[in-house]
């Protein structure tokens, strides 16, 4: 099954749609960090906690050499270092203020999502996924 999300130029409104299912007042942690696509790759090929349909989604997809990573968390899930969705998107593209060209993928409520590039349109397809071990890899960032 494969869908179209429209994609708006603001965050707290793409969090928000019915397609990702978050709450509009919802409590959420959010984590950004830069790191290496390879450190990155390695981290989540070694994590048993990402179900491998959507591991294997995600390592398919083509990286530039750094990445920005953002981990969306619960106050109850990030003390337990967990998170509930994963975000990639590139570093290298000129224009960074635009999901349409800076979305690479990402892992939320049984979906992976990724960016379609010939139509610029964020798409999604169900994959099995839940909760995943967040990435502490990067500099001790955790």
């Amino acid at each position: 099954m494969d869908n179209t999300i429209v994609i708006c130029s603001n965050p707290e409104t793409i969090l928000c749609t019915p397609e990702l299912n978050i709450a509009l007042h919802s409590s959420l942690f959010i984590r950004m960090f830069l790191t290496s696509s390879d450190s990155f790759r390695d981290h989540l090929a070694k994590d048993p906690s990402i179900p491998k349909p959507s591991k294997d989604a995600l390592l398919k997809k083509v990286m530039p050499g750094f990445i920005w990573v953002g981990e969306l968390s619960t106050k109850e899930l990030i003390k337990k270092r967990k998170g509930m969705g994963l975000f990639v998107f590139d570093t290298t593209d000129l224009d960074a203020l635009s999901y349409t060209h800076s979305f690479i993928a990402g892992l939320f409520q049984d979906r992976f999502l990724y960016m379609d590039y010939p139509t610029r349109q964020l798409k999604y397809s169900d994959k099995s996924f839940t909760t995943f071990n967040i990435f502490t890899n990067n500099l001790n960032g955790f």
